[in-house]
C-alpha cells in the first residue's frame, strides 16, 4: 500500500513509497518509460543513494491484463509512517484526480491533506 515513511529532502514531512501490506491494494498509474527516462527516474527516486530500489512486479491493469511494472520502494523503511509532505501530497492528489483514480483512494489522500491544516 501507499504509505509515507521516508522524509523529503525539504525537511516538510514524508514522501510515499509503496510498502507490503499482504491483503492490501493501492491503485496507481502505470506508464511506459524507455530506458533514459529509467535512468534519471533512479537518480531522481535515489537509488543511487539507497534510498528507494526498483523492484519488478506483475500488477493488474483495469483491464484484467497482468503488467509487468517496476515500482520504486523504500529500501529500508521505518516501522512506523511520518506526517506527508503538503506539496508532496498536494501533486499525489493533482495526479489521482488527473487519471481518474479510484475515489476511496483519492478521499484517503484528501483526508491526509486534511489533516495536516
Amino acid at each position: 500500500e501507499v504509505q509515507f515513511r521516508v522524509p523529503s529532502d525539504t525537511g516538510q514531512g514524508g514522501i510515499s513509497g509503496i510498502v507490503a501490506a499482504p491483503g492490501r491494494l493501492t491503485t496507481g498509474v502505470i506508464y511506459e518509460v524507455d530506458n533514459a527516462d529509467v535512468a534519471e527516474l533512479d537518480i531522481l527516486e535515489g537509488v543511487d543513494k539507497g534510498v528507494y530500489r526498483r523492484d519488478g512486479f506483475l500488477v493488474l491493469g483495469e483491464s484484467g491484463r497482468w503488467y509487468e511494472a517496476a515500482l520504486y520502494r523504500p529500501t529500508d523503511p521505518p516501522d512506523t509512517q511520518i506526517d506527508p509532505a503538503p506539496f508532496y501530497l498536494d501533486h499525489m492528489i493533482e495526479g489521482a484526480r488527473a487519471h481518474d483514480l479510484d475515489a476511496m483512494f483519492i478521499d484517503r489522500l484528501q483526508a491526509w491533506r486534511g489533516a495536516l491544516s
